[in-house]
């Protein structure tokens, strides 16, 4: 969590695939590189919200950001919205449906984490007795040469270590193209 509206911090799944920042100060240079949901407190902003709001949306890649007041205005809802907000919420009455839209960008964050390419990713299942050292830099090995249509100097380059070092592995390991 970064900022503040600490009262907000109960609404965020806890999970690696969603990282939320409670925006209130510092503009969006003070947001960690990697934001998938900003929720904007227009109220802690006051008069600058519009130009917090468009440092945030032209970040890459694009945060959501969901705007959050306790002091609505047709104005400021307008100024919002037409400013890259993905929705706008007035507090406390809006509280469920806020909730709502952090729940639902947790899904698809979630979901494009399981969706991942098979080629991007790689998993490993501890057996209940524990993985040996050496099973597991043979799956390793393994992955990265198949990841790399079994071209040992680009499967090399990406275990860092050398083209030899990889030969001697692969010996090790009886690995063969399939």
């Amino acid at each position: 969590m970064y900022g503040a509206a600490t009262e907000y911090a109960e609404l965020v799944p806890r999970t690696p695939n969603l990282q939320c920042v409670f925006h209130k100060a510092g503009g969006s240079s003070s947001l960690p590189p990697e934001v998938d949901l900003v929720v904007l407190d227009l109220d802690f902003v006051g008069e600058h919200s519009g130009e917090m709001l468009a440092d945030i949306v032209d970040k890459t890649p694009r945060p959501s950001v969901l705007a959050v007041t306790r002091q609505p205005t047709a104005d400021s809802a307008v100024q919002a919205l037409t400013g890259g907000a993905s929705d706008y919420f007035v507090l406390p009455q809006d509280r469920g449906r806020l909730t709502g839209a952090i729940e639902d960008l947790h899904a698809q964050r979630s979901e494009a984490v399981r969706s991942v390419s098979v080629a991007d990713s790689f998993t490993v299942i501890v057996p209940s007795g524990g993985l040996r050292f050496d099973e597991y830099e043979k799956r390793i090995v393994a992955f990265a040469l198949e990841r790399n249509d079994w071209n040992r100097t680009a499967a090399a380059r990406e275990l860092g270590i050398s083209r030899p070092r990889l030969k001697r592995k692969i010996e090790k390991y009886d690995l063969n193209r399939p």
